[in-house]
């Protein structure tokens, strides 16, 4: 069980222990990129689509906004290559906590090599869209990823 900011979730946790469905009806995305030119994007889009969004430049980042936050997200929209705490080690943390290992992950990477890939799906990534990427492309991946939930 992961200590530090994903162990803080208390709301969260108490809703699902509940079994109470939130009273939100957007989805919420969380992109984590460490490109504020791709974290504006794909954040812009998402809301356009009428999803709340909220954006980290890392997985540290990404972490403590997840301990302090009262609704974790619906979906990660995560880059693999960021300083700190990369996107394949917030996967990893993301997975080990009990509340949020359900949650999809979608990787969005320059690496692309068929290694980064597999390695990306083997941590539980629902998707692993590759940079340059169509933005529009993106979305559909999160709004199908989000129905399929």
């Amino acid at each position: 069980m992961p200590h530090g900011p994903l162990a803080a979730m208390g709301p969260r946790r108490a809703e699902r222990r509940a079994g109470v469905a939130p009273a939100h009806k957007k989805a919420c995305v969380m992109v984590v990129d460490d490109d504020p030119e791709i974290r504006s994007l794909v954040g812009s889009a998402l809301e356009i689509a009428g999803h709340d969004v909220v954006s980290a430049e890392n997985g540290m980042k990404a972490a403590e906004l997840l301990g302090a936050a009262e609704r974790a997200p619906d979906v990660f929209v995560c880059d693999v290559m960021m300083p700190v705490v990369d996107g394949f080690t917030f996967a990893r943390l993301v997975k080990r906590d009990k509340t949020l290992r359900a949650t999809p992950i979608i990787f969005l990477s320059a690496r692309t090599r068929p290694a980064d890939i597999v390695s990306g799906i083997a941590l539980g990534a629902r998707h692993y869209v590759q940079k340059p990427f169509r933005i529009a492309e993106l979305v559909d991946k999160v709004e199908r990823t989000l129905r399929a939930k």
